[in-house]
């Protein structure tokens, strides 16, 4: 997970310097990547753990590897607003799930 940060804060680092350009493959995989990386080890943790795996955290580094088939058109601030939205989604798709539904009386 840490290396995770490590990955997305080099990635923005890379993209504050010049935000518009188109992503290369490295900045690429470092933008989708670092997210990709925290939320695998975050899976992992889990299962260590308590020996489950979180669908919605394989979903996301799913999602992520897809989006790198865009990554050749998007500039790079697209592409890390879109790493961004998935990992919110993510949490969002977490939290969600953690809400206990209201009893219904019979």
């Amino acid at each position: 997970m840490v290396a995770g940060i490590i990955v997305a804060a080099a990635a923005d680092d890379k993209i504050l310097t010049a935000p518009s350009s188109v992503a290369s493959a490295s900045s690429a995989w470092m933008i989708l990547g670092g997210p990709a990386l925290f939320l695998a080890g975050h899976a992992a943790f889990k299962w260590v753990v308590w020996r489950v795996i979180p669908w919605t955290r394989l979903a996301g580094v799913a999602v992520l590897g897809l989006l790198g088939a865009a990554a050749p058109v998007l500039p790079e601030i697209a592409l890390a607003a879109c790493a961004a939205a998935v990992v919110a989604a993510v949490a969002a798709s977490d939290r969600m799930t953690a809400i206990p539904l209201p009893l219904r009386s019979p």
